[in-house]
């Protein structure tokens, strides 16, 4: 929460407006269905990746492009979920007892999960980021030449400068947060769902800013542009690059009808991932966009719709993980093996000795 004096007048989602009055219904009506659908979810989410996980420590998949790296992502991917999940399920248990948003270990949590999510956010998004970039050098590399190519150098220490001080900002703008206890009543009725028959034994606690610093000011522009916007206009350019520059003829010089071929199969299976990606993300850039006109719009829409957000996100980051490594034909192949072998030790049984 921002300090006291910092609080600005919502300009989009004012209190007596009726896009306010029917977001807030709108949370309150699907909150119990939302919560369910994005535990499920995040389980289904977490067996995949793991699953994608153990097939790419298979000594198969040493001809992966890019298997490093991939590998980074999937971690990212998973630790986020597994986050998300803890504290889904905490949400649900805290919700059965009355508590609301306002539970201490949901507050504990959620500061926690500020950073998780933070710093493996920002090293997914600017792994994908350095991925991108080696593809479209290889591209440039054989259409212009290698003296027009972006240096692989500069490229790993922007996106490491990246993630380090996004991460700090983040740091910066959270640490100073406390969890204290309301003892006003009318505070905890608000802060309560309105459900909830009030009882003088439950604790409901509150976030409070010891910092004198706003949050909407300069640290939380930086977190939007260097954190968000800059990656997802990078992503962006490259994309289309890669989809204008994906043609068979820029590799015949150099590579034959199979290799080119394969290179071009390799640039539509990461292009086809990062549409997914780009979706993914232009919910929570959206979100950061409104909290740049008015931190205070962006607060409310955020505990509006953080369940159906999420559910967003972690949904087109699945799908299109799935879809990248499906069109891949080594991962493919390598899934049928594993299978076979599973298949052919259970069918084997040991012959009896006599």
């Amino acid at each position: 929460m921002s300090a006291e004096g910092c609080q600005n007048k919502p300009l989009f989602f004012k209190s007596d407006a009726w896009i306010t009055n029917a977001l807030g219904q709108y949370s309150s009506w699907s909150h119990d269905m939302s919560l369910n659908v994005i535990i499920l979810l995040l389980i289904f989410s977490l067996f995949f990746n793991i699953f994608h996980m153990i097939i790419l420590f298979n000594k198969r998949m040493k001809e992966f492009n890019l298997v490093r790296q991939t590998k980074v992502i999937l971690v990212c991917e998973i630790v986020m979920q597994l986050n998300a999940l803890i504290k889904y399920i905490a949400n649900a248990c805290a919700k059965s007892t009355c508590e609301g948003h306002a539970d201490y270990i949901q507050l504990a949590l959620a500061n926690f999960d500020v950073f998780v999510f933070t710093f493996f956010h920002q090293t997914y998004i600017w792994t994908m980021v350095f991925i991108t970039l080696e593809r479209v050098n290889i591209i440039i590399d054989a259409r212009y030449g290698g003296k027009y190519i972006i240096n692989r150098k500069l490229i790993i220490i922007f996106c490491v400068f990246s993630v380090v001080t996004v991460f700090g900002n983040q740091m910066f703008r959270t640490l100073p947060r406390r969890i204290v206890r309301i003892t006003d009543y009318q505070e905890i009725m608000n802060a309560m769902n309105s459900r909830c028959i009030f009882d003088p034994n439950i604790e409901v606690y509150k976030f409070v800013s010891t910092s004198a610093a706003c949050e909407g000011t300069i640290p939380y522009m930086y977190h939007c542009f260097q954190g968000e916007i800059i990656p997802c206009l990078i992503l962006l350019a490259s994309t289309i690059f890669l989809i204008i520059k994906n043609n068979q003829k820029i590799f015949r010089n150099s590579l034959n009808h199979g290799q080119a071929n394969k290179r071009r199969r390799s640039n539509i299976s990461l292009v086809v991932y990062l549409i997914f990606f780009l979706l993914s993300e232009s919910l929570l850039a959206f979100i950061y966009g409104i909290g740049m006109i008015s931190f205070s719009d962006f607060k409310i829409l955020d505990n509006f719709l953080y369940i159906q957000e999420d559910c967003f996100i972690y949904l087109a980051m699945s799908v299109g993980m799935l879809v990248y490594f499906g069109m891949s034909s080594i991962y493919r192949d390598t899934v049928r093996q594993v299978i076979c072998q599973q298949k052919m030790s259970v069918i084997k049984v040991p012959q009896a000795t006599s």
